[in-house]
């Protein structure tokens, strides 16, 4: 009896030292700034462990049997404020952990807004077969795409594609998942579209949760045997090193004090070779945007915070590597339902709801924003995609075209880009 009693304590211990600790329910963990105010929603980081919390709007974060060991290397952080490293030891030793976050009075790579305003002229090519709005937009090496979306009074089914030589737009696949106000993403690796989230159905708003690949080569489309964690619309998406990142948009769920829907702030990095989400850092403000990466970096401009139903004129960075966000600047103006695409180093802005002929760039060496004067045909919800060192506008809606354009302009860069190294 006593041989088994020695060999069951051994055992014990040895599962101590292998099994990582459960933060106790209760344990609470605040953070707050030098002044003693709480911050709202600053993001909790478990790099160790590669798990993502998220701070409650009085700056509390209450645990809930999340594994957690004393070596492991925990990162707070907040738009706005220094981060802080601390060891999963401080939590496990400190039943209510107070944190405190420098500002960071230094803004990294600040946005500077240029006064003296590009000059470009935009040339209309071939028209869409029929007008849209609200669809996705991408391009590859080749040629530029158009998939699903809304005309007239019906929901595509459609992806089109774009030959710049022929300026003919052709049918690449049909009977896609009917829906609006998705996002899409080329991949080289896989040599396929990506349809993701958007609204299925007007009547009910059903917010899709599926993942649409759609072979550019071939036409074949399929659905992908795995769920979208996050379904919303509006939600925008970015490719780097061949994984999808996903960001922002809106939620099926109604907010009460504007009868409107939710915003989201989930971040999610998805592997189209391995089916896998990931949750990243949650997004310093839970809205709707567009944006794009350039040298691991995602930018993300302006955006609408549905609940409030209120535009904002923010450029955020996200850094890949570090898992860190920034406000590195500010827009103009407010921009809302607008396109980006980036050539280069040199990211587009395109269209917008509130100035339908919105157009700038952002030079990601410089960090200059530069407003374009143009002749661009406004339009909302726009899509811009670049193809052959060409800024391309396609489809979108107006106020006087409210089920559609049919309207595709494009403008060449080379005169920018020459004058931008």
């Amino acid at each position: 009896m006593k041989t088994k009693y020695l060999i069951f304590c051994f055992c014990l211990i040895i599962y101590s030292f292998l099994t990582p600790v459960f933060a106790k329910p209760g344990r609470i963990i605040s953070v707050q700034d030098n002044a003693g105010h709480p911050i709202a929603k600053a993001t909790f980081f478990n790099k160790t462990k590669n798990y993502t919390l998220l701070f409650n709007s009085e700056g509390k974060l209450q645990f809930d049997k999340q594994p957690l060991d004393k070596n492991d290397h925990i990162l707070i952080t907040c738009v706005g404020y220094k981060h802080k490293s601390i060891t999963g030891r401080a939590i496990l030793n400190d039943k209510e952990l107070i944190i405190t976050l420098d500002v960071d009075l230094v803004a990294l790579n600040e946005v500077i807004v240029k006064n003296t305003p590009v000059s470009l002229s935009f040339k209309n090519v071939k028209s869409l077969p029929f007008p849209m709005v609200y669809n996705a937009c991408v391009a590859d090496s080749l040629y530029a795409y158009t998939i699903s979306g809304f005309s007239g009074r019906s929901m595509l089914t459609q992806a089109l594609k774009y030959d710049p030589h022929a300026n003919e737009w052709s049918e690449l696949a049909n009977g896609l998942t009917p829906r609006v106000q998705a996002t899409a993403c080329y991949v080289p690796a896989t040599q396929k579209i990506y349809v993701i989230g958007g609204i299925t159905s007007w009547l009910h708003f059903i917010y899709a949760d599926n993942i649409e690949a759609i072979d550019v080569k071939t036409g074949k489309a399929e659905i992908l045997p795995v769920k979208n964690p996050m379904p919303t619309a509006y939600g925008g998406s970015a490719v780097w090193e061949n994984k999808i990142y996903l960001f922002g948009g809106a939620t099926g769920a109604n907010d009460e004090r504007s009868g409107g829907n939710i915003g989201s702030g989930t971040f999610y990095e998805f592997d189209p070779s391995t089916l896998t989400f990931t949750k990243l850092p949650n997004m310093p403000q839970e809205q709707q945007t567009a944006g794009t990466i350039v040298d691991g970096i995602l930018y993300t401009f302006g955006g609408y915070e549905p609940q409030y139903r209120t535009p904002n004129k923010n450029i955020y960075a996200y850094d890949i590597k570090n898992r860190l966000w920034k406000l590195i600047g500010k827009l103009p103006r407010n921009v809302s339902a607008n396109g980006v695409a980036a050539c280069g180093h040199l990211i587009f802005v395109a269209g917008g709801y509130e100035d339908n002929a919105f157009t700038g760039f952002l030079n990601t060496r410089t960090n200059k924003f530069t407003q374009i004067k143009s002749d661009v045909i406004g339009r909302r919800h726009a899509n811009a995609v670049v193809l052959s060192n060409h800024l391309m506008i396609i489809g979108g809606g107006g106020v006087l075209s409210v089920y559609g354009m049919s309207n595709v302009q494009a403008v060449d860069l080379k005169d920018v880009l020459a004058a931008e190294e």
